[in-house]
């Protein structure tokens, strides 16, 4: 009896366990299972949708470059072939430097301006390949063999600003970012590298097997290694990383005010302080750095004492590297690609003769006389022949150095440029006869617009716009008008003059002032208007009203009644840049930043964006002459028939 009770005793016990045994895997499992779901989530979240596809540009519509600088930023070697890239053009080599190809931005490649380049072979290709980041176009790829390019773009625009590449040991391409962080590309996945370096601004990148550093454009440097991520900042002489260069076990960091130095990932000491590291490169015994002054200099390891310069340069390096089994050291200026021998500099290949000093032009305009006044952003004026039959005539100097606005006097055929330190006055064959400043009675140095009108008695007067509102010079002489006068904003933007010369259009960071004999009449902003965005940025007299560029709703139309009118296609969310806008009989064209050339027909009463054939979607300045357009950009010059846009 007792041995029967004891069976069914330990029965029960064995289903007991059993029942537990069963109850603790199943709770194993659906933790197991949690887990994985909220795993798989978190891996989905990271995931960014992307397309890798051949490129194929859309057909140019007509646009011809006029030739600017090639300006060198970054070099590769592959395959025989050497390859320098600079915004406007990937220019390839061959190895006893003869230029075989140009792929020019906006034509052969997306209107995108061109980064660094690095040759890597990639997880899923055989062969290394060429790399090139782009500002806007994500990441081009570019085969020797079958010499086509591939294009990896991602779907979210704001990741396709490419500022830095590396390669990992396993093949992963990584990708800085100008505010949207790191990314990773494995073949297959674009995703956000880790959470550390999300909207970060990446500026330069760095890999050593799996080892991932990761300069930023504010937030210090970041060190991935065996899982962990550190960030440094307050390490450092400056948060703002230039370059990052490594040797052995050695990292330097590049900031404006001296070098950190990494020793097994730990901060060691900071090498030339204060002084504003542009490039770097690091061998065992010497860091050789360019300042971004331009000079050259070399740096012992064994002591933070800066030895003499190598050369003293007109442009700092961007980029020093080895390019073939000589081990020579080479620097890529943009000026041209130099080696290093001895103590000593020589230029290797230097970019052909260009029309245009700069691609970052800023202001456009005809004289009488025929020449093409080029205003660019941070290099002065050149002066331009179109026919090419004599040579580009450049000006700069303390006051022609941020150009604004060029504009003509239609009375004494003359010329104004309005810089960021003064109105520059031309004589008619386009010598500087004058500059006026603060000191010679404007209301400030910094004049935005300049516009020409005619008085009663024959004699023209200007109207400039500035920061701290308007002044008038004409015959009886200076005087401004301002805020506590009635200007809606102090800071003016754009002048836009009636037909009749009797009214003035200020278009203001804080809405529209209409202004008749020197007199605010009346304000408009979205209180009382229909204006949609009171940051003015472009204007122009157009008919019975006034085409108003805005910093976010795009183009309006104002009429004389005082009210804005939305126009199809072109009121959206959309910057004008700074007085891009163009009025010809057949069309309107306004120049956006970021969203390309917006043209109106005038037949159609539609817009059209154009983006295909532009060096840059961030669309700047026109002219006009001859029935030619010229449309600047941030990233060159480019001439098209008018008969060729939207009819």
């Amino acid at each position: 009896m007792a041995s029967a009770q004891a069976r069914r005793l330990l029965i029960i016990s064995a289903a007991i366990a059993t029942l537990l045994s069963l109850s603790i895997f199943a709770i194993l499992y659906r933790v197991h299972s949690t887990l994985s779901d909220t795993s798989r989530a978190v891996a989905d979240a990271h995931r960014l949708a992307y397309t890798l596809a051949p490129l194929s540009p859309p057909p140019n519509p007509g646009f011809e470059p006029i030739t600017s600088p090639a300006s060198f930023r970054s070099a590769a070697a592959l395959e025989g072939h050497l390859f320098l890239a600079g915004p406007a053009a990937l220019n390839m080599y061959s190895a006893s430097g003869t230029l075989e190809r140009s792929f020019r931005t906006g034509i052969d490649l997306p209107s995108a301006p061109l980064g660094p380049i690095a040759v890597a072979r990639l997880r899923t290709h055989a062969r290394p390949q060429l790399l090139i980041a782009t500002a806007g176009a994500g990441v081009l790829i570019y085969d020797p063999t079958a010499q086509t390019f591939t294009q990896l773009l991602p779907a979210n625009a704001a990741l396709r600003d490419v500022t830095a590449l590396a390669t990992l040991s396993s093949g992963e391409l990584l990708l800085g970012t100008h505010r949207s962080g790191l990314l990773t590309f494995d073949g297959k996945t674009l995703a956000l590298f880790r959470t550390e370096y999300a909207n970060i601004a990446i500026t330069a990148l760095l890999a050593a097997g799996d080892d991932v550093w990761a300069g930023t454009q504010d937030h210090g440097l970041f060190h991935t290694h065996a899982g962990i991520t550190d960030h440094f900042d307050t390490q450092l002489p400056d948060q703002h990383i230039e370059t990052l260069a490594a040797s052995g076990n050695r990292v330097f960091a590049a900031t404006p005010l001296g070098i950190a130095l990494f020793e097994d990932g730990r901060p060691a000491r900071t090498l030339a302080p204060g002084t504003f590291a542009h490039a770097l490169f690091a061998d065992t015994n010497s860091l050789t750095l360019s300042t971004l002054a331009g000079e050259t200099q070399a740096l012992a390891l064994t002591s933070t004492r800066l030895h003499a310069s190598l050369t003293e340069t007109s442009d700092p390096a961007e980029q020093f590297l080895t390019l073939d089994t000589s081990g020579d050291l080479y620097a890529v200026r943009r000026n041209g690609l130099f080696r290093r021998t001895a103590s000593r500099w020589t230029a290797v290949l230097q970019p052909t003769p260009a029309a245009l000093t700069d691609n970052n032009i800023a202001a456009l305009a005809f004289a009488p006389d025929g020449r093409l006044w080029v205003g660019m952003f941070d290099h002065g004026l050149d002066i331009l022949d179109t026919s090419a039959t004599a040579p580009t005539q450049h000006l700069e100097d303390d006051h022609l150095f941020c150009i604004n606005r060029i504009a003509l006097d239609p009375q004494h055929h003359t010329m104004a440029v309005a810089t960021a330190n003064g109105l520059v006055l031309f004589d008619s064959v386009g010598k500087p006869r004058q500059v006026l400043t603060r000191r010679d009675g404007l209301i400030a140095d910094h004049v935005t617009d300049v516009v020409y009108t005619q008085l009663p008695t024959g004699d023209t007067r200007m109207t400039l716009a500035t920061p701290a509102g308007l002044t008038f010079v004409d015959a009886t002489g200076v005087q401004s008008l301002y805020a506590f006068q009635g200007l809606v904003n102090n800071h003016v933007y754009a002048l836009a003059a009636s037909a009749d010369g009797n009214e003035i259009l200020a278009g203001t960071l804080g809405g529209v002032s209409l202004l008749a004999h020197d007199a605010v009449q009346r304000n408009l902003t979205i209180a009382n208007s229909g204006l949609r965005h009171n940051w003015i940025t472009a204007a122009l007299a157009d008919g019975t009203g006034y085409m108003i560029g805005t910093y976010g709703a795009g183009v309006m139309r104002l009429d004389r009644t005082g009210h804005f009118t939305p126009m199809e296609g072109a009121t959206r969310d959309m910057v004008i840049n700074p007085n891009a806008l163009l009025a010809t009989p057949t069309h309107i064209l306004a120049g956006s930043l970021g969203q390309g050339l917006w043209s109106y027909s005038r037949t159609m009463q539609r817009w059209t964006q154009i983006t295909a054939g532009l060096p840059s979607l961030n669309v700047t300045a026109f002219a006009t002459r001859d029935g030619n357009l010229y449309i600047g950009t941030e990233n060159g010059l480019v001439r098209i028939p008018e008969s060729k846009l939207p009819q």
